[in-house]
């Protein structure tokens, strides 16, 4: 197995303050009273303004690539690439606050540990004599680590 496939590739984020501050404008916006389009006319209540979902989700046919060239004479593009299948099963939930003309929500997704149903692809165009010809490529089974995905979307009513 490729060690590179198993090295584990994060961003030093830390989403827990990201997710204070959606949790706290969910509150604001719960607690506010709703706008409406003429005075003394209120605007109806939605019915069930929180929910809550259980998601399952599969990603396929997508990967991530990462290719680069030789800055220095003959100057081949590229030199090598490299190429992640990301064909990957994802589990987690929504939280959803409906208002009167909007809705705003948490979608929180974990990946599923396993390994990737196609192969990690190595490939290197390393000869100055013929660049245009492929040296080195070979092929790796990937594990996917466990990974999360954090959406917050917000989405408008139209008015009638």
């Amino acid at each position: 197995m490729n060690s590179f496939c198993s090295r584990k590739w994060r961003r030093n984020i830390d989403a827990a303050p990201c997710l204070a501050c959606l949790l706290a404008m969910l509150l604001v916006f719960a607690g506010s009273p709703a706008i409406t389009a003429a005075e003394g006319e209120k605007a109806p209540a939605p019915e069930k303004p929180w929910s809550a979902e259980l998601h399952v989700k599969r990603y396929f046919s997508s990967h991530t690539s990462y290719e680069f060239g030789n800055p220095y004479p003959p100057n081949q593009a590229p030199l090598s690439r490299l190429e992640f299948p990301m064909n990957t099963w994802w589990a987690g939930g929504e939280l959803r606050r409906r208002f009167s003309r909007f809705s705003v929500g948490v979608e929180v997704l974990g990946s599923i540990p396993m390994e990737s149903d196609l192969a990690f692809k190595d490939s290197d165009w390393d000869d100055d004599a013929r660049p245009s010809v492929k040296t080195i490529y070979s092929e790796s089974q990937c594990r996917v680590e466990p990974s999360y995905m954090v959406r917050g979307p917000v989405a408008e009513f139209e008015l009638s």
